[in-house]
């Protein structure tokens, strides 16, 4: 009974976000009215889910439930719950539940106007739409909803449209988007023709008989087709184009959730659709997050646009859960349970704190362009003084995603790299030296993720404005209720991270399949004398916790002491004599300019320092110097690739001359070749 409550209320999440922003085709003349109306469908529809998403984790039951049925086995609405949707629908929730609260802020500043109906309705679609993708029971439902999420996101994206930079980035993430979903959709076909069901249990319980090209193929096609919406390089082209132009609350979602849909439907496929497969594949999939991760964050380095920077950094994070997922399959290749569940569980939990961070960042980035129209980091600085609550959640989101415990971003990176060390102490081969590879890059990848954000806050929030621009002031009650419960949320899943392992433990206990259940409490020795465990990031946490706070009351302590000692003279920076003025100060591109020198051949950056014109050419009144990235898989790839289809369009065009008798040699020629083809079969 609870079970169908249970799948009931989460299907009833689904259905106010999904019915309810129609109401608002009644209140085109009344605009308030139309307005509160969708922030509350918004805002109740993401609240229940949260409610019966964690009753779902922590009374685990799995349903099924048929909502239609067509003519045709194929054509079908079903849902399923257990508890692997359980954790992706409450991410959805929590994340929709703060983005509507903040919503209501956001919007209010820009006025009244009947766009704004259209922008939240699409905003409610898109959870609706996020929430049918991971509850799908069937390939229709899936694809239904993969393509309907698809759709209003574009929609959503292209918000905007006016400016020419929002629909070329609408029109390439469309084009992206339908891209991958082929090969997943050929992936799941083969399934499909394989097994004889489109139910995935059903599929499940028979995929035992597929053979091994098959599996292989299968897997191939997920990892392009999830791969290309999750943005790992180099299906990421669309990913730092579309999330800086959509609306702030819509970049959140999209880079806190909707690439959390293509993780699900790639452990959907992977870990339940298929039997265990080789070790390649996992080394495949680690390989591919693993480069993802550097470059992501790489790129995200040399950026100075705001948002664009963050889109960057989703797509090192999705690289870095990519890896998680990859090791996860080494080991069930290798029929390690226990590590399995301790790098599933690790994968997920890092997943659900990646959307909760993340979208703290995005809102905080959209709440510092709403107030200053500004949003590239070398004309910010100083706004901690006009915007302190602003920068203070910002910060709990930049120590979150920087790793330092005891902020949720530390407790996936600590497990994952316990899940590494037992894959070096495997002695199976080159996957000892392949887990070496993958923990130097993941803490390579950890020291210039710090470097960036602690950039990032820098020139946002501190030292002197570098540009003249208007700031507001602080952001209004509903935006900061919104990051300021996503801030609360960091600290606290980081001092809970021993209760929120336990039960990602269950539910990737209840992945790996009718297993023995084993604990996540593995001890592995390392060198003799250090043993790693899967609890102790718990103690770490608490530990980081303690000295955080003794640094700040030690600091305080400081600061009293020398105020009681000496009296304290404040005066200006010495300059020679001179004023010091904002554009003296370092600048967000000279502060990463080391990394993008030490890694130019990989960032293949390009640098020009133009003199400005002046009455005499000795003696230039200004210089310009601009810098700018080419990024590998543009140039080689796309460019060549669009470039050639161009030329092969100019080429059939010609062939449209709108002669009769062109037309009709051409039907001559193709009979021809019909014929020819026919009498080789009849023959053979």
């Amino acid at each position: 009974m609870s079970s169908f409550l249970s799948s009931t209320s989460v299907l009833g999440g689904l259905f106010i976000l999904g019915v309810g922003p129609f109401a608002a085709l009644f209140f085109f003349r009344r605009l308030t009215v139309g307005l509160r109306w969708l922030h509350t469908v918004g805002i109740g529809g993401a609240f229940l889910l949260v409610v019966t998403s964690i009753f779902g984790l922590l009374h685990p039951r799995a349903s099924q439930i048929s909502v239609w049925q067509g003519m045709f086995p194929f054509i079908s609405i079903h849902y399923r719950v257990d508890s692997l949707t359980n954790v992706f629908t409450l991410l959805i929730g929590v994340v929709g539940l703060f983005v509507s609260v903040y919503a209501v802020g956001y919007l209010r500043d820009k006025g009244l106007r009947t766009s704004l109906l259209w922008l939240l309705a699409g905003t409610s679609l898109f959870l609706a739409t996020m929430v049918s993708v991971i509850l799908a029971g069937n390939i229709f439902t899936f694809l239904l909803s993969w393509e309907s999420m698809a759709l209003v996101s574009f929609l959503l994206v292209m918000y905007e449209h006016e400016r020419s930079e929002v629909r070329t980035a609408g029109y390439i993430y469309l084009a992206m988007t339908h891209i991958g979903t082929i090969f997943i959709t050929i992936g799941f076909f083969i399934l499909a023709h394989s097994t004889g069901s489109y139910e995935f249990v059903g599929m499940a319980m028979k995929t035992g008989v597929l053979p091994a090209p098959e599996r292989n193929w299968v897997f191939v096609l997920a990892l392009i087709g999830f791969g290309t919406k999750a943005g790992l390089i180099p299906f990421h082209i669309w990913l730092p184009r579309a999330h800086p132009v959509a609306p702030s609350h819509v970049s959140a979602l999209m880079s806190a959730v909707m690439l959390k849909t293509a993780v699900f439907g790639f452990l959907l496929l992977t870990l339940v659709l298929l039997p265990a497969g080789p070790w390649w594949w996992g080394a495949l999939t680690a390989g591919a997050g693993a480069v993802s991760a550097f470059l992501g964050i790489l790129y995200a380095a040399s950026e100075t646009d705001l948002k664009r920077m963050l889109a960057y950094s989703s797509i090192e994070n999705l690289g870095l859960i990519f890896l998680g997922i990859g090791v996860t399959l080494v080991f069930r290749a290798q029929h390690q349970v226990a590590w399995e569940s301790l790098a599933l569980a690790a994968t997920l939990y890092h997943s659900f704190n990646h959307g909760i961070f993340k979208s703290l960042l995005f809102l905080g980035a959209g709440a510092v362009i709403a107030k200053t129209h500004v949003k590239r980091l070398d004309s910010l600085g100083g706004l901690i003084g006009s915007m302190p609550w602003t920068a203070l959640f910002m910060l709990v989101g930049v120590l979150s995603i920087s790793a330092l415990p005891p902020f949720n971003g530390f407790a996936g990176e600590w497990m994952w790299i316990q899940a590494l060390f037992g894959m070096a102490v495997l002695n199976t081969g080159g996957l000892t030296w392949f887990a070496v590879l993958l923990l130097a890059a993941l803490t390579l990848t950890g020291a210039v993720v710090a470097m960036t954000f602690v950039r990032m806050f820098g020139f946002t929030f501190l030292a002197l404005p570098r540009t003249k621009f208007e700031s507001g002031g602080e952001v209004n009650g509903w935006m900061k209720a919104g990051m300021g419960a996503l801030a609360l949320l960091c600290v606290l899943l980081g001092l809970t991270s021993a209760q929120g392992q336990t039960v990602l433990g269950d539910v990737a206990q209840g992945v790996v399949g009718d297993r023995p259940q084993m604990g996540l409490n593995v001890n592995v020795a390392v060198a003799g004398n250090v043993a790693l465990d899967s609890a102790a990031h718990l103690n770490l946490g608490r530990v980081g916790l303690v000295l955080l706070l003794g640094i700040a009351v030690g600091a305080l302590l400081v600061r009293w002491l020398r105020g009681k000692a000496r009296r304290v003279v404040l005066e200006e920076t010495w300059n020679c004599g001179g004023p010091l003025e904002p554009r003296m100060t370092y600048s967000a591109t000279g502060f990463t300019k080391p990394i993008r020198v030490a890694m130019k051949m990989i960032l293949r950056s390009t640098r020009e320092l133009q003199a400005g014109a002046g009455e005499d050419a000795d003696f230039p009144t200004k210089y310009v110097y601009s810098n700018q990235l080419h990024a590998f898989a543009e140039s080689h790839l796309y460019r060549p690739f669009l470039t050639g289809t161009l030329r092969l369009a100019q080429v059939i065009r010609r062939l449209q001359n709108g002669q009769v008798q062109s037309y009709l040699g051409y039907l001559f020629v193709a009979v021809l070749v019909v014929l020819l083809f026919a009498s080789e079969v009849m023959s053979s």
